[in-house]
């Protein structure tokens, strides 16, 4: 819209066009109009702030701010946080638990099958020795063990699992088996087994319950 002074913006207002001056009407002396302070013009200020590429600028901007305040607020992480702290404390809870039972892949697998969640309510000590001792107690015991004559004969294997408190003393108390093979002569083997080389285990600090696997392999000659 273009303003022209001297014009009014209501069509229902036409004035007159003026009249050319006469020459007699050049030598009376001029008259200033009165200046009408009902007379209402826009200032520089007013055009101004009604420039409509600025406007249209100032309301992109807005959009723009909106938009990516709906999106993501750097100013305002708790958003965010509140999102993702169930994650974060399941991935923190997890690693946890994993460095809980120790670093070496196979030792977490083995806590895991034999303890379970009751490797948990074990104390702090009794936790270091099975996480340090456990796999070398299976060794040993591995070294002790015998084929069965009645299982290699009739080319068997199996799995077994056995448990027994051992103490500081270097003794052992309530051996049994907690996961059978589902052949005696396996679960007897293991059992004997043990008695003999429960002499050569580490010993712990405190009365601590140790379970382990005894594998049964039979590989023909």
């Amino acid at each position: 819209m273009v303003l022209k002074r001297g014009q009014s913006l209501d069509p229902s207002k036409k004035t007159q066009e003026a009249k050319k001056p006469s020459l007699a009407s050049q030598n009376t002396p001029h008259t200033p109009p009165a200046h009408n302070q009902n007379a209402q013009y826009p200032s520089h200020q007013t055009l101004q702030n009604k420039n409509p590429l600025k406007e249209q600028s100032d309301s992109q901007k807005n959009s723009l701010k909106h938009s990516d305040s709906s999106h993501f607020d750097p100013k305002n992480l708790s958003l965010l946080n509140q999102e993702m702290q169930p994650e974060m404390q399941n991935l923190s809870s997890h690693a946890i638990q994993e460095n809980d039972k120790g670093k070496d892949p196979q030792t977490i697998q083995e806590i895991d099958e034999l303890y379970g969640e009751e490797f948990g309510d074990l104390g702090n000590a009794q936790k270091d020795f099975i996480r340090n001792n456990l796999r070398n107690i299976g060794r040993i015991t591995q070294q002790y063990l015998s084929y069965p004559r009645v299982a290699a004969y009739f080319e068997q294997s199996g799995i077994n699992a056995v448990e027994f408190y051992l103490h500081p003393n270097g003794d052992i108390t309530d051996l049994k088996i907690i996961k059978s093979s589902g052949l005696k002569s396996f679960d007897n083997a293991t059992l004997n087994t043990i008695k003999i080389a429960y002499k050569d285990y580490p010993r712990p600090q405190q009365k601590t319950l140790i379970r382990i696997k005894v594998t049964y392999s039979y590989f023909g000659f």
